[in-house]
């Protein structure tokens, strides 16, 4: 499983992935996510992924507004 970086970049395939300019996780990273992967995690790991949950949430409902 890829670590969560603070500014939401991974590697895959040698090559930065970003969602898009506003959600951060992509349709694969959220598929990557399960309650085993979540205690897994180290506790900054855990608050830096909640923080990047949050803020795609707040993106999300903005849009569908």
């Amino acid at each position: 499983m890829r670590t969560y970086l603070p500014n939401h970049l991974w590697r895959r395939g040698g090559a930065a992935v970003q969602a898009t300019p506003d959600i951060k996780l992509s349709q694969h990273d959220l598929q990557q996510l399960d309650d085993d992967a979540l205690r897994r995690l180290p506790e900054e790991a855990l608050r830096t992924l909640s923080s990047t949950l949050l803020s795609d949430l707040k993106e999300a409902r903005e849009r569908l507004q």
